[in-house]
């Protein structure tokens, strides 16, 4: 059996905040009691591009409390550069904090990073999980992002795992 609690917020659009805690039971019990400030990570709130510096990349957060406990970090910037989508996931340690600067890539890929007026800056994502069985972020960044995330829904009995997600509004 498995106990999945999350707490959302939104722009009245879209889901732009989320925390959530999953723990898998080895046993039924009567009740189930959870203190939800001990058990969530804390809310991401207020992701934003830095559009200052483009073409180098950068963006901005704020966290309600301190990330304790998470394993790693993910984050996700998406942009349309004259008419190619581009995704860029960077895995990071789990104490990585607002403002983050991507790192530069080679003169091969300037033709696709943002600056131009083509430019459409989408979405941005912040995401820092805590893994079940996994103590570390060396492990933590094998793990990928789909698994960091998703994996929320399949908690083995007797581990737990928290994710806290915040995105940019449009």
């Amino acid at each position: 059996m498995r106990v999945i609690t999350q707490a959302m917020a939104s722009n009245g659009e879209d889901i732009i905040a989320f925390t959530a805690y999953a723990t898998g039971l080895t046993s039924v019990p009567e009740i189930v009691s959870i203190d939800f400030e001990e058990v969530f990570l804390p809310f991401i709130t207020s992701v934003a591009w830095d559009s200052s510096a483009l073409p180098d990349l950068g963006i901005t957060w704020d966290m309600d409390g301190p990330m304790m406990g998470a394993d790693v970090a993910m984050i996700l910037a998406s942009w349309r550069q004259d008419e190619v989508s581009v995704e860029w996931y960077v895995f990071a340690p789990p104490d990585t904090a607002s403002p983050f600067d991507f790192p530069d890539l080679p003169e091969d890929y300037s033709s696709i990073l943002p600056g131009s007026a083509e430019s459409i800056l989408d979405d941005v994502i912040i995401v820092y999980s805590d893994l079940p069985g996994i103590e570390e972020y060396e492990a933590a960044r094998l793990v990928g992002m789909e698994d960091a995330v998703e994996g929320i829904y399949e908690v083995p009995a007797g581990e737990t795992m928290r994710v806290t997600a915040g995105k940019s509004a449009e």
